[in-house]
C-alpha cells in the first residue's frame, strides 16, 4: 500500500481545493442567484411556490397589463427575508414599474416604518399600507436605481427585507394597468449556485414582451 506523505497530502488537498473554487468561479455569476422561470401565477388561489425561501433566487417572470404574479414562501419560523424586485434594463421595458404587495397575513405597520424611504442601489423604496385593509401592504420605488451583476443591467426597483412567518406568506408582483413588461422577483438571501432558465425564454424576457402568448421582438 502506497503512503503518501503530509506534504504530498496538503499539496494534493491544495490542488482540489483550487479545482473546486476555479469550477465555481467560472460558473455564470448569475447562476447564485439560482434563476428560475415563473410562466404565469395570476390565481392567488394556485400561487407560484418557492422551494426553499431562504435561498437567492432570481425568478423571470412577465405581466401583462393590470396583470399579477402570486408567490408563496411557507416559512417554517420569523425569517427576515429579502424581498427585490427588478426590470431588464432595455427599451423594451422602458417605463415600467411593477409593484411588490405583501398579503394581510403577514403584512403590518412595522414593516413600512422601517423600510419606508430605504435606498438601495440608488432606488428609494416606499412602503404603505393599502387603504383596502384586506389588500396588505405594497412597496414601490421611486425613483427606480440601477444594478449590474455579471455583465446584465437591470432596473432595480423596490427592497425589503422584513421578517415575515411562520407559516405560508403570500406576496404578489403587480403590473400597472397602463403597462405591462417584464421582471425579476428576487427573493432569499443565502447565495447558492444552481437553478436554469432557457435561453429561448431568457430572450423573450430580456425584449420584455407584455404577455406571453404574444411574439417576441428581437
Amino acid at each position: 500500500m502506497r503512503v503518501i506523505s503530509k506534504s504530498s497530502g496538503l499539496v494534493v488537498a491544495v490542488t482540489l481545493a483550487a479545482l473546486v473554487i476555479q469550477t465555481v468561479s467560472s460558473a455564470p455569476l448569475a447562476e447564485a442567484h439560482q434563476p428560475m422561470h415563473n410562466p404565469g401565477s395570476p390565481d392567488p388561489t394556485a400561487p407560484f411556490l418557492i422551494p426553499a425561501p431562504a435561498v437567492s433566487r432570481a425568478i423571470r417572470g412577465v405581466l401583462p397589463p393590470g396583470g399579477s404574479d402570486f408567490y408563496a414562501l411557507d416559512l417554517a419560523r420569523p425569517t427576515a427575508i429579502t424581498l427585490w424586485l427588478l426590470t431588464p434594463m432595455v427599451d423594451a421595458c422602458d417605463g415600467f414599474e411593477p409593484v411588490m404587495r405583501i398579503w394581510p397575513e403577514a403584512a403590518h405597520r412595522s414593516i413600512a416604518d422601517r423600510w419606508a424611504g430605504n435606498v438601495w442601489f440608488r432606488a428609494v423604496t416606499s412602503v404603505r399600507l393599502d387603504e383596502d385593509s384586506a389588500r396588505g401592504l405594497v412597496a414601490m420605488a421611486s425613483p427606480w436605481g440601477r444594478f449590474v451583476h455579471g455583465g446584465d443591467r437591470s432596473n432595480s426597483g423596490p427592497y425589503l427585507k422584513p421578517v415575515l412567518g411562520p407559516g405560508v406568506v403570500l406576496v404578489s408582483i403587480e403590473a400597472p394597468i397602463s403597462r405591462g413588461g417584464a421582471y425579476t422577483f428576487a427573493p432569499g438571501d443565502l447565495e447558492i449556485p444552481g437553478g436554469y432558465v432557457d435561453p429561448d425564454v431568457q430572450s423573450r424576457w430580456r425584449a420584455c414582451p407584455e404577455a406571453w402568448d404574444q411574439p417576441a421582438t428581437t
